[in-house]
């Protein structure tokens, strides 16, 4: 407005216009110098940043893990349920089809070496012929011949959980259904891992021995014998 105040005050002063003239003129040169003239351009103008809130409630993925860990204890139950299962089917499998050849390694060693000596007479280590019910009948006899001193190693260990004696298939082992008992302080856990049998007056025993011993100790093989 300002520059069409002096266009208008400088066209009247010089040219002395009429007032028709004068009224074109100004209307001109009004409407070109507001088109010339630039628009301010709007800007969005941001204050400084607000306090931080508080935090969130936890979301479902709390309780998702939660449920997974659930499932998956409830798996290994029903796993463990089944292995326990297919080993009484095998055992009575055992029973009706199959009695065993009982012999001993052919020198002493740890516990994986009797039991891969064993492995190679086309064997394993003992334990069906351990079972009270063992066909064709209890197997302390054969194996109070085969025993001269010390321990023998027979299948069973506490490696996975201590104080859960289990043989090697996963079965448990219980001296309830056995043709022994523990030793007196018997098993004494520690570092003694691995099972094994000794005698003493006549009477069979299991003891947790060391499962890298091997200053005497033989392991007793089981071979089957289909019937």
């Amino acid at each position: 407005m300002l520059r069409c105040s002096i266009v208008v005050l400088f066209v009247v002063f010089v040219t002395f216009m009429d007032a028709q003239q004068c009224i074109k003129l100004i209307t001109s040169l009004c409407d070109d110098a507001d088109t010339s003239i630039p628009q301010p351009t709007q800007q969005t103008i941001r204050g400084k940043a607000g306090p931080k809130g508080d935090k969130g409630d936890t979301g479902d993925s709390f309780n998702q893990t939660e449920e997974l860990t659930v499932m998956k204890e409830n798996l290994r139950q029903v796993q463990d349920v089944l292995t326990e299962i297919q080993n009484r089917l095998t055992t009575l499998e055992d029973k009706f089809n199959n009695s065993y050849a009982l012999t001993l390694t052919p020198r002493v060693g740890t516990f994986e070496e009797a039991r891969n000596m064993c492995i190679d007479m086309g064997g394993d280590l003992i334990q069906r012929s351990l079972l009270i019910n063992a066909i064709p009948g209890n197997y302390t006899e054969k194996i109070s011949s085969l025993y001269t001193s010390g321990y023998l190693w027979i299948e069973i260990t506490d490696r996975v959980v201590e104080g859960s004696w289990r043989y090697l298939n996963g079965e448990v082992f219980s001296d309830a259904n056995v043709i022994g008992s523990w030793g007196t302080g018997e098993p004494s856990g520690g570092s003694e891992h691995c099972g094994s049998i000794f005698f003493r007056s006549g009477k069979l025993y299991f003891n947790d021995l060391n499962c890298a011993r091997s200053t005497s100790e033989f392991g007793i093989c089981e071979k089957k014998i289909p019937n």
